[in-house]
């Protein structure tokens, strides 16, 4: 599924984030030393699975992000980390953050997993 949805973007997205992870044909689930249940083998003309890190995933898209904006006159991305967002004023795409207004802005992505309010 993982693979599917990069490859709506484009191959080059997809390469990027495939040569941080590693590929993989066979799986085998071993529950004990003597009991194991092989999942998946090696088939003909099936693409490998691609192992990866969730921080290498996201360290891939956002380097390929970056790459790609600093690439383009008609779309800049800027990445802000250790920012606290204070309020957003959503009429005018302008928020104020660390005691700072900052905007307008087309798109704001708050990403910070568990410690989203």
């Amino acid at each position: 599924r993982g693979r599917s949805a990069i490859r709506t973007v484009d191959e080059e997205l997809w390469e990027a984030v495939k040569n941080r992870g590693f590929e993989c044909e066979r799986f085998r689930l071993h529950f004990s030393q003597k009991i194991n249940v092989k999942l998946r083998d090696r088939e003909e003309g099936v693409e490998p699975s691609v192992l990866i890190y969730q921080t290498d995933l996201c360290s891939g898209l956002l380097d390929e992000l970056e790459t790609r904006s600093s690439d383009s006159s008609q779309c800049t991305v800027k990445v802000h980390y250790e920012t606290f967002i204070k309020q957003v004023d959503l009429s005018n795409a302008i928020m104020e953050a660390n005691e700072q207004k900052k905007g307008p802005y087309d798109l704001i992505v708050g990403c910070d997993g568990a410690n989203s309010i």
